[in-house]
């Protein structure tokens, strides 16, 4: 109990003053309403409760749903309200999440976010036949990303855990996939100086690069551009696709020797290009083809990612 007031009334009180003040008459349901919003369904997700909900004048948006007595520690706390902040007033572009508002009871907080879909990217891949894209459905989805990923780093902010979890889709009327990344928690601005280097792990792998893995010292915005490149391999190959070709140790060092050792291969540049530089055109995917080709036979795919 103790602990708990010092999170969520001390520090928020203090340093979080754009959470609002806990609402004693707010009316809540647990995983069927709160406030305005019924809840409809849940939707898939990595850690916490998020459904989609429609409000009393029907329109429907995302909600995720926190418990207040599992937060344990003040940097998940931080966490939490710096993903707070970034989707509610500070990012703003077509690909990334965007936080309406924020409902606190005494045990929960509720954060209403913009329906951006009703999967994540890595569980439509599983319910694909070859798990995975079209060449030209990755690349558009890649470029999206991409767009998302270039804006916040002018933001001067890096992302951390850039995965097919944090990418939610929809399809648009055209059919064409529309994505959207969210979850910020493990965010990191880079305009203090000595914030540009971290060592914190975020994540999990095979989206981690190798640094990371390690817990040596890394650049985050690099480690954003070596997730989405992992990311398009997912996506154009093939779930697990990387741990197919780099066979993951139970030691992480071992692992991200594995990872430094692939990547330095002739033959592996078309993933390297795509984690460092970005891909801005389909010839680069043509290449990966030939990556991924030996493993896409094993699995009995076809012999060409069209």
């Amino acid at each position: 109990a103790q602990l708990q007031h010092m999170l969520w009334t001390d520090i928020v009180r203090v340093l979080m003053t754009s959470f609002p003040r806990v609402d004693s008459t707010l009316k809540e349901v647990p995983d069927l309403l709160v406030g305005g919003f019924r809840f409809i369904r849940q939707l898939p997700s990595r850690s916490e409760k998020v459904f989609e909900a429609v409000s009393d004048d029907g329109e429907v948006s995302a909600m995720k749903v926190l418990q207040k007595r599992e937060v344990l520690f003040p940097e998940d706390l931080e966490g939490i309200y710096r993903g707070f902040m970034l989707t509610w007033s500070t990012l703003q572009h077509p690909h990334i999440i965007r936080c309406r508002q924020c409902l606190h009871s005494e045990e929960r907080l509720y954060l209403n976010f913009d329906f951006a879909g009703p999967e994540h990217l890595a569980q439509h891949l599983q319910a694909e036949i070859s798990q995975r894209l079209s060449a030209e459905s990755s690349l558009r989805v890649f470029q999206q990303m991409s767009g998302a990923l270039e804006y916040l780093h002018t933001q001067q902010v890096a992302h951390r855990d850039v995965c097919l979890e944090h990418m939610v889709v929809r399809r648009l009327e055209n059919g064409l996939l529309f994505a959207t990344l969210i979850n910020f928690r493990s965010s990191i601005s880079t305009l203090d100086v000595t914030k540009r280097t971290s060592s914190t792990k975020c994540g999990r792998p095979p989206y981690m690069p190798p640094e990371m893995l390690c817990s040596e010292a890394y650049i985050p915005k690099l480690a954003d551009r070596w997730s989405l490149g992992v990311c398009l391999l997912e996506m154009a190959g093939g779930l697990q696709s990387l741990q197919s070709v780099v066979p993951w140790a139970q030691a992480e060092r071992e692992t991200a020797k594995r990872l430094r050792s692939f990547f330095g291969e002739e033959g592996s540049h078309a993933v390297a290009l795509a984690a460092k530089d970005g891909v801005h055109d389909a010839l680069i995917l043509a290449h990966m083809t030939e990556l991924i080709q030996p493993d896409a036979r094993r699995r009995g795919w076809p012999a060409t990612m069209s």
